[in-house]
């Protein structure tokens, strides 16, 4: 995942703006790991610990244990939220989002699945991930549901893995995600599942084509999940048979749907 350049462009304006005080700031992440655990825990303002905070979690593992992440990770979840100024706000709460999702991957990685899955869910809904770019939005969107599939078929629920995958199955074009996806859908008939699809799509619920980064708008239901879907390139303004109709050459046109006529 690229690194949110809002965030860092704010972090590094509010250095710059920060004058010799933060002189050490500088230095951050540029020393050992030892001299770094000590300066995160003895610096406490808001400013400073968003800044060392974002500046752990942001950088790879190099030169850090895992012990230490979970710990620096952890403290920082158990920190109040509270206000830090407009120059840090959006970023200052990005933090318990990268810091819940480092916990989960660690734990992942160390083969301890209900504590990854319970750190991803409180990424994804406690402290969920914040941009003003919408197709970042989707896209973390559906790289979390790669991931909730990846740990649920680690601890054999297939069933689940499966609801997370299809949750995001026509908002995306990532092969990875077919390529998780697509054995989950073999174990069912499949003449039932393309009779199923066409019929799921030629039926889509229209609630609304809001645009928006939550899942509200037009859905299908289809092995019982309803799939939302973001219809970029139909005309909304059309009349109500030309909508339909232009809505259902959409769907078909999804790499979900191919991949499901292809099976």
């Amino acid at each position: 995942m690229k690194r949110p350049v809002f965030l860092a462009l704010m972090l590094l304006s509010a250095h710059l703006s920060s004058g010799q005080e933060d002189s050490s700031l500088y230095h951050w992440g540029n020393t050992s790991a030892s001299y770094n655990i000590r300066f995160f825990k003895t610096h406490r303002s808001d400013r400073e610990y968003a800044m060392a905070s974002y500046s752990v979690l942001m950088k790879p593992y190099d030169g850090w244990g895992r012990t230490q992440l979970l710990d620096i990770s952890s403290a920082i979840l158990q920190r109040s939220q509270t206000s830090v100024g407009p120059s840090l706000q959006h970023g200052y709460g990005q933090l318990y989002n990268l810091a819940a999702d480092k916990m989960s991957r660690i734990y992942e990685l160390r083969g301890r699945n209900d504590s990854a899955l319970y750190y991803l869910y409180i990424s994804d809904t406690v402290h969920p991930y914040i941009t003003d770019c919408a197709n970042g939005i989707y896209m973390h969107r559906i790289i979390n549901a790669c991931r909730y599939a990846d740990i649920y078929e680690k601890i054999n629920d297939t069933d689940r893995a499966l609801t997370f995958l299809l949750k995001e199955a026509l908002n995306t074009e990532t092969s990875t995600h077919f390529i998780k996806l697509q054995p989950l859908l073999s174990k069912y008939d499949k003449k039932k599942l393309k009779t199923e699809l066409n019929y799921s799509i030629l039926n889509y619920v229209s609630d609304s084509f809001g645009r928006t980064s939550g899942h509200y708008g037009p859905y299908i239901v289809f092995l019982d999940t309803k799939i939302y879907f973001y219809a970029w390139s139909v005309n909304e303004t059309a009349n109500s048979v030309a909508l339909k109709k232009e809505t259902i050459a959409y769907l078909k046109n999804t790499p979900f749907y191919k991949m499901v006529m292809g099976m």
